[in-house]
C-alpha cells in the first residue's frame, strides 16, 4: 500500500503551558475553593460519594482528554501538506457578532465556565474549527481554576448505530473508557451539576439521513441538563440559528490586521509572503475584502500569488487557481521544484478523477476515509472517467502532490471540506448523462449550509436554474397555487407541501422555529436563500414584534374552535411550553390567526421567482438560436 512521506509527530504539544489533568483539577477540592459546579455536585450527592465520582472521572476520562489534547494541539493545511504544526503558532484571534454587539473568542471561552450555550455560525474557511480547537485547549489548560471537564466531539464521528440514543448516552459512548451502567450514572450526576463543558464541532458534517434526530436529541439534552454549558459550530443554517436554547454567534469577517497576522504566521517563501502583505496594506485587501477577509481564502491567495497577478472576482476561480497551483507548484517553502507526479496524469485528467471522487463521497456524506475506502472510491472514479491509471499512484498524488487529502490519525480527510464541495460542483457542471437531473438532485438535496449550490450557480448558472431550481419550484407551485389560504384545508395542504413542524413561543406568541425535513420545500428554500432573497421564507415567519395572534386572550375568548391545548397554554403560562403546528394538525383554529396571510406572502414570492427564472431561461434560449442562425 501507499505510505505518506514526512509524517508529522503525533505526540502531545503542551502549547507553552503546564498540562492540567482531571486528578490535579479535582482531587482535594475540599481543601481549596470549589467552583460552583463542584459545590453543586457535593451538595447533590454528599462528600463521600463526590470523592468516589472524582475517582471514577479520573479513571474514565483521563485517556480521552489526552487524545483530545493531541487532536486539538496541531493542525494541517494546504501549505504544510502532511506536516502538523502547533495550533497556537498559527491561531489568530477572531471575533463574533451577536445582534449589535461584538464578542471576542476569549470572552466566549470564559463564558463557557458558567451555564451558557452558544452556536458558532460561519461560512466555510471562517475559522470555526480552528476556534473550537483553540477553545478546547484554553479550557483544558485552565481546568485548575474552573474545575470543569471539557468534552470535545467532532460530530462527523457519530454514526447511524447510535443516532436513536439519548445524547447523554452518545456523549458517554464517545468520551469514556469505562462504559458500565454505574459509570454512566455518575456521568449523569456530573451533567446535572454542570461539571462538563460540551463542545460539538461541525453539526453540518452529521450525515443528513439522521442529522435531524441528533439535533433534536441535543435540544432535549439542553432541557434535561440546564446547568451544563455547551458550544456547537456549524455552517450557516437558519433552522439551527432559530433554536431558542442557544445564543447565536456569527463569525465576523477578519480585518486587515488579522489577515496580515494569518499570512505572517504561515511558514512560506518570505519574499512572496512579504510582497503579498505589502499589497494588502496598499489597497488589495479593500478591493477584495469579500474574499480576503476569510482566512482560508487568504491562505489560498498566498499559494497562488507568486504564480499569477490575476485576482479572481469569483470564489470558484479562487479554488480553480489553488488546484492548478497545487498540481503544478514548486515547493515554495524549500525553493526547489517537486519531482513528477506519481500517476503522471495531465491536470485535466486528474481533475476529472478527483471531481468524480468528490461527487461520490459527497452524496454519501463521507468526509473521512480508511485507507481501503480511499482506494475503493478512487478506483470507482477512475473507472467512471475511463482513464487508464494506477489507483495507488492517484491516491498518493492526492495526498503528497496536490495535498487535497491529508492523514488524520488512522484515517484520511480533505485538507478542507470546501474542496470536496468545489469539485462536486465542477463534476455537476460538466456531467451530461441522460440522468443528469437525477445526479444533480442527489447532490443538492439533503445537504444544508454548504457551498455546492452557490458554487454550481457561479460556474454554470443556466444549468443550475434550468435543471435544478426551476423544476423544484414548478413542482411545488403545482401543489399550492390554487389553495385557498383562508380555509383550514388550504392551510393544511400548504403545510403538507412545504414544512415540518412549526413552533410558537408561549411568552411572545411569535413563531419560534420551524423544522426543515430533508426533501421538503422549506429545506430547498433554505439552501438557495443566499442566491435568491425572495426564497427567504423565514422573513414571513419570523416577524419581530408581530405574534400570529394579534391578541391571544381575545382570540381564545372569541374563537370556539381553539384547541384545548391552546387554552391550557394560556392557563398555565408555562414558559417552556411550545405550541406545535404540524402538517397533520387540524388547521381550523389557524384560519382566525395571521398564519394564512404569512403563507400567502411566501407563495407570492416564490411564484414571482419562478417568473423571473423562466424569463432568464427564455432569453438565454433565444440568444442561442441567434448564435446558431445564419450570419
Amino acid at each position: 500500500m501507499f505510505k505518506v512521506q514526512n509524517q508529522a509527530f503525533l505526540g502531545i504539544i503542551l502549547m507553552g503551558s503546564t498540562m492540567v489533568d482531571i486528578a490535579t483539577a479535582l482531587a482535594g477540592t475540599a481543601m481549596k475553593a470549589a467552583s460552583p459546579p463542584v459545590s453543586r455536585l457535593i451538595g447533590n450527592v454528599g462528600k463521600r460519594r463526590f470523592d468516589a465520582i472524582v475517582a471514577k472521572y479520573i479513571n474514565i476520562f483521563t485517556d480521552y482528554l489526552k487524545t483530545v489534547r493531541e487532536k486539538t494541539s496541531t493542525i494541517k493545511n494546504l501549505v504544510y501538506k502532511d506536516q502538523a504544526v502547533g495550533i497556537l503558532n498559527q491561531y489568530v484571534h477572531i471575533e463574533f457578532g451577536s445582534k449589535d454587539s461584538t464578542i471576542s473568542d476569549t470572552d466566549v471561552s470564559v463564558s463557557l465556565r458558567s451555564p451558557s450555550r452558544f452556536l458558532i455560525s460561519g461560512t466555510a474557511g471562517a475559522g470555526k474549527t480552528m476556534f473550537m480547537k483553540w477553545c478546547a485547549l484554553d479550557i483544558m489548560n485552565s481546568m485548575l481554576n474552573h474545575q470543569m471537564i471539557p468534552l470535545f466531539l467532532e460530530l462527523r464521528d457519530i454514526d447511524r448505530s447510535v443516532s436513536e440514543s439519548a445524547f447523554s448516552e452518545i456523549l458517554f459512548t464517545h468520551t469514556s473508557s469505562n462504559r458500565s451502567s454505574a459509570s454512566f450514572g455518575q456521568f449523569v450526576a456530573g451533567l446535572e451539576a454542570g461539571m462538563f463543558i460540551i463542545m460539538l464541532d461541525a453539526v453540518d458534517e452529521i450525515n443528513p439521513e439522521y442529522r435531524d434526530r441528533i439535533i433534536k436529541s441535543v435540544r432535549e439534552f439542553c432541557r434535561d441538563f440546564p446547568l451544563c454549558p455547551m458550544i456547537i459550530s456549524s455552517r450557516h443554517d437558519p433552522r439551527l440559528e432559530s433554536m431558542p436554547e442557544f445564543s447565536v454567534l456569527k463569525t465576523r469577517p477578519m480585518k486587515i490586521g488579522q489577515i496580515i497576522e494569518v499570512i505572517g504566521k504561515v511558514d512560506y517563501d518570505k519574499e512572496v509572503r512579504d510582497k503579498l502583505i505589502s499589497e494588502l496594506k496598499s489597497g488589495l485587501y479593500e478591493r477584495h475584502k469579500s474574499f480576503l477577509s476569510n482566512p482560508l481564502l487568504a491562505t489560498i491567495m498566498l499559494l497562488t500569488y507568486d504564480q499569477t497577478a490575476d485576482i479572481p472576482n469569483k470564489v470558484t476561480l479562487f479554488y480553480k487557481q489553488a488546484f492548478e497551483t497545487l498540481y503544478q507548484r514548486h515547493d515554495a517553502a524549500k525553493g526547489v521544484y517537486k519531482r513528477g507526479h506519481h500517476a503522471g496524469l495531465p491536470l485535466d485528467e486528474f481533475e476529472s478523477i478527483f471531481s468524480a471522487f468528490c461527487y461520490r463521497t459527497y452524496i454519501n456524506s463521507k468526509y473521512e476515509f480508511s485507507e481501503s475506502e480511499l482506494l475503493r472510491f478512487f478506483r470507482e472514479a477512475i473507472k467512471f472517467c475511463g482513464i487508464e491509471s494506477n489507483t495507488e499512484f492517484v491516491v498518493k498524488d492526492s495526498i503528497e502532490s496536490v495535498c487535497l487529502i491529508q492523514p488524520d490519525g488512522l484515517v484520511y480527510i480533505f485538507s478542507h471540506r470546501s474542496f470536496q464541495e468545489y469539485f462536486t460542483a465542477v463534476f455537476l457542471s460538466l456531467y451530461r448523462g441522460s440522468d443528469s437531473a437525477e445526479v444533480m438532485q442527489r447532490a443538492l438535496n439533503g445537504h444544508r449550509g454548504d457551498n455546492v449550490i452557490e458554487m454550481l450557480h457561479e460556474i454554470n448558472p443556466y444549468l443550475f436554474e434550468n435543471s435544478y431550481i426551476l423544476p423544484n419550484i414548478i413542482k411545488w407551485i403545482s401543489k399550492v397555487e390554487r389553495l385557498q389560504l383562508d380555509t383550514a384545508s388550504g392551510i393544511t395542504k400548504f403545510l403538507q407541501a412545504s414544512f415540518g413542524d412549526i413552533e410558537i413561543n408561549q411568552a411572545t406568541g411569535q413563531i419560534a422555529s420551524y423544522h426543515l425535513p430533508s426533501g421538503s420545500f422549506a429545506a430547498f428554500c433554505a439552501k438557495i436563500e443566499t442566491i435568491y432573497p425572495s426564497s427567504q421564507i423565514y422573513r414571513h415567519l419570523f416577524i419581530v414584534d408581530k405574534p400570529i395572534f394579534f391578541d391571544l386572550d381575545q382570540f381564545l375568548e372569541n374563537n370556539s374552535l381553539a384547541f384545548k391545548k391552546i387554552k391550557r397554554w394560556k392557563e398555565n403560562r408555562d414558559e417552556s411550553f411550545r405550541l406545535t403546528i404540524s402538517p397533520t394538525t387540524d388547521s381550523k383554529w389557524l384560519v382566525k390567526s395571521d398564519f394564512g396571510a404569512r403563507l400567502e406572502m411566501i407563495r407570492f414570492d416564490i411564484i414571482k421567482l419562478r417568473d423571473e427564472i423562466e424569463l432568464r431561461i427564455k432569453n438565454k434560449n433565444s440568444s442561442m438560436k441567434t448564435l446558431l442562425g445564419p450570419i
